[in-house]
């Protein structure tokens, strides 16, 4: 049991530590950088660990996404920052963020992230 466990988080570091040297090849204004940034973070939320870490990524998120008007971006900060407060307890921000998530997600056609936040959402509205 214990070697499985240490093989889970020896595999989870590999997986962080990859996708860090993914980011140092790609340029500041890479829409790639949203997307391996969202999978860092996403590593963090399923472990619920290192919660600052999880915001940062959001907020690096949300910076690139606007300067790119990157919206599919958008979407995945806030389900990021929603994930984030999910961790934490905060139900009010975590619903309020998924909200705004459906919304960006909706007017620009992005139905896969619609169909994931809206889930997400309902879960709490049943």
């Amino acid at each position: 049991m214990l070697l499985n466990a240490f093989t889970v988080v020896y595999g989870q570091q590999t997986k962080i530590d990859s996708l860090e040297r993914v980011l140092e090849t790609l340029d500041e204004n890479d829409t790639s950088r949203v997307n391996t940034l969202y999978s860092l973070a996403f590593i963090y939320i399923r472990k619920e660990s290192s919660l600052d870490t999880i915001y940062d990524y959001g907020e690096k998120i949300q910076e690139l996404s606007e300067r790119n008007e990157y919206k599919e971006g958008l979407v995945l900060h806030k389900y990021i920052h929603a994930s984030y407060y999910s961790l934490i307890g905060d139900t009010d921000k975590e619903l309020a963020l998924l909200k705004d998530g459906i919304e960006i997600a909706d007017k620009n056609n992005l139905l896969k992230w619609s169909k994931i936040l809206r889930r997400q959402y309902l879960e709490f509205r049943v």
